[in-house]
């Protein structure tokens, strides 16, 4: 992505790719689920402070799921489906 993007190098990338930069702006109601074992988005590249200060947007940090993998069960099944039909119902209401 650095190369085709024409980027100066792999901070470049990421510093401009960083959804950090558009949390501000988010407007609508927004849920964001990411689990503190992620190694693709670590826990410490979330702006808490940028979530907590916008009113759209509610956070939820869970122990476990790595990357999209938030699952749970014996015979494992995707568990964050319940939480955003929840949400959304809330938003509804």
């Amino acid at each position: 992505m650095v190369k085709i993007g024409g980027y100066r190098d792999v901070n470049e990338y990421y510093e401009q790719s960083s959804s950090v930069n558009h949390v501000d702006n988010i407007a609508i109601p927004f849920l964001a689920i990411n689990s503190l074992d992620d190694r693709i988005t670590p826990p410490q590249g979330i702006p808490v402070e940028k979530f907590a200060a916008n009113p759209n947007i509610a956070l939820a940090l869970v122990p476990h799921g790595g990357h999209l993998g938030f699952l749970t069960g014996v015979k494992p099944k995707i568990w964050f489906i319940r939480p955003i039909e929840e949400f959304v119902a809330a938003i509804l209401r």
